[in-house]
């Protein structure tokens, strides 16, 4: 992810609070961020994917920039797999 803007900044992550809150610290300023359940679930997907603890944020407009699409189409992954299963005999004869 190209983050251009010159707002954008990292922010590490730093836990999640008890009311769906997350806490990042930015620069040397710390932000409780009140998320619902569905930008809780793209923060967890965000920090399984990534090898580090990074997160994208606006300070501008005090929220997180992630892209938590999977980077692949379900359909087309199914359609490989089932490929690479009929390879496995391919040639066995």
């Amino acid at each position: 992810m190209l983050l251009s803007n010159q707002n954008y900044e990292m922010g590490v992550f730093k836990g999640f609070g008890e009311r769906n809150e997350l806490v990042i610290e930015v620069g040397s300023q710390e932000y409780v961020l009140e998320l619902n359940k569905e930008e809780i679930a793209d923060v967890v997907y965000h920090l399984m994917h990534h090898e580090n603890l990074l997160i994208p944020f606006n300070k501008e407009t005090q929220q997180l920039v992630l892209n938590s699409n999977p980077h692949y189409d379900e359909e087309e992954m199914e359609e490989l797999m089932n490929i690479s299963k009929g390879a496995d005999g391919h040639g066995e004869e």
